[in-house]
């Protein structure tokens, strides 16, 4: 038996796992998010050996295809991604740097606008912005 174990943000792993985990998935990550947390979920895939070797034998044609190479081997890699099973999600606290809040206060007081540009969820930024 071989365990295939998968980590990213929610955004790229509710398509990777099962359909009747997804609900599940986003309602976990929106609590969290709310939070004013980063979220992680980690998900995991469960191979005979057989299975495995035939995904390995796959993979390694697709690389050493010379012309679509990277293509193809980011297509297999995203076969093996498919229908996970969610073991959960996580939510870290990711605290700013020292002394952002001073610097964007002094920024501020000096009549400049902030705009704050982030990969986060419109809650967990909206969280950090007013903890500034």
């Amino acid at each position: 038996m071989i365990l295939f174990y998968c980590k990213g943000a929610e955004v790229v792993m509710k398509d990777k796992v099962k359909p009747q985990q997804r609900s599940y998935l986003l309602e976990k990550c929106e609590s969290l998010a709310m939070e004013g947390l980063r979220t992680l979920v980690i998900g995991q895939k469960v191979m005979t050996l057989k299975e495995y070797e035939q995904w390995s034998i796959k993979y390694k044609k697709a690389q050493n295809d010379y012309e679509r190479g990277d293509y193809l081997s980011e297509k297999v890699k995203n076969e093996l991604e498919e229908n996970l099973e969610c073991l959960g999600v996580t939510g870290v606290e990711d605290r700013l740097q020292d002394d952002v809040a001073k610097t964007i206060e002094s920024l501020r007081s000096a009549g400049l606008q902030i705009w704050m540009l982030t990969g986060d969820k419109v809650e967990t930024a909206t969280c950090i912005s007013i903890s500034t």
